[in-house]
């Protein structure tokens, strides 16, 4: 698939690579090529939630030891997910329109790969729930590759040092036991599924589509003019400066709501454009290591320091194919 012909795009992130940020700027919801619709609010996050292991205690279960019923309910969401997308992009098509959907790399892994990731063992160990004549051999996912390769992929990283160390404040502040930020850190602090669909994408399908490092979006939000055309979006359309569209109070309504909205939105609800913060040219993951066991205490701070120095080799992977003027 060429950008030429490109009807359906999808948007892939992680959690905290200023992904918001970005589709801001891009102004996708006033983009006169793509089709808005009821059922994607925010266009995605059909597929979430993101972990879908399962815990005796500590003990993480194998996915051929969860019940009918959870394997049923996992196995239902995501069908729903799937059929509400597909839907929504043969409605495009036949309206003339480009279909768009974000997720999070990781929300679409199958609870098998999950499980590998998590426990150290090596993927095909277990069956995969993925129907294996829908699926190519390193299809990690629970979509089927007739459905993936339709879509042309825009991914998204950020520094480990800056996404991994922003999301183990969210998972800190939000009422998850220690147990359970522990996990939920040690599935998601790592950039193995961003890596491994793009290179599904790549090596199996033929696309390479678009990788954009959001340190470098801060640095130069205009690069997503060329990214725009590059996408089939109009650049026109773009918004580099906009009206902040909460006050404290507002913020605090809506975390009332959802406790964790005030780490994931603050910032970006109370902008009035790009703030430029740390860049990954002045990160020493050895400086920032020292930083966060003074902030979480010597185990939890060098074990995120852990995460980061173990993602690097992904990331810089990555960073190696993004998207350059």
């Amino acid at each position: 698939m060429s950008t030429d012909n490109a009807r359906r795009l999808a948007f892939f992130s992680h959690p905290r690579t200023a992904s918001n940020l970005i589709l801001k700027i891009l102004n996708i919801t006033s983009q006169p090529d793509i089709l808005q619709h009821p059922d994607l609010p925010d266009y995605g996050h059909s597929f979430s939630p993101a972990i879908k292991l399962k815990f005796d205690g500590e003990r993480v279960r194998k996915p051929g030891e969860w019940t009918e019923e959870e394997r049923t309910a996992t196995i239902d969401h995501y069908g729903k997910g799937l059929a509400t997308v597909t839907e929504y992009a043969a409605l495009a098509e036949r309206q003339g329109k480009t279909a768009f959907f974000r997720e999070h790399s990781i929300s679409i892994s199958d609870p098998v790969a999950q499980y590998c990731f998590y426990s150290g063992t090596s993927f095909g160990s277990e069956d995969a729930w993925s129907v294996p004549s829908a699926h190519s051999t390193y299809n990690g996912t629970l979509l089927p590759d007739d459905f993936l390769r339709q879509w042309y992929p825009i991914f998204v990283i950020r520094h480990p040092a800056s996404a991994f160390s922003s999301y183990y404040r969210v998972l800190k502040a939000s009422d998850s036991s220690p147990e359970k930020v522990l996990q939920q850190a040690t599935m998601v602090n790592t950039y193995h599924w961003t890596r491994t669909l793009y290179d599904l994408y790549k090596h199996t399908f033929g696309i390479t589509g678009i990788i954009l490092d959001a340190d470098d979006v801060v640095a130069n939000p205009q690069m997503l003019i060329s990214v725009s055309k590059r996408a089939g979006l109009d650049p026109q359309k773009l918004k580099f400066t906009w009206n902040a569209t909460s006050s404290k109070a507002e913020i605090a309504a809506k975390t009332t709501h959802d406790p964790q909205h005030l780490e994931f939105m603050e910032t970006l609800d109370r902008s009035t454009g790009v703030i430029r913060g740390d860049l990954r040219s002045k990160i020493d993951v050895g400086i920032m290591g020292g930083k966060w066991r003074e902030e979480f205490g010597e185990v939890e701070g060098r074990r995120l320091e852990g995460w980061v120095v173990a993602a690097m080799d992904d990331y810089r992977y990555l960073e190696q194919e993004k998207f350059s003027e």
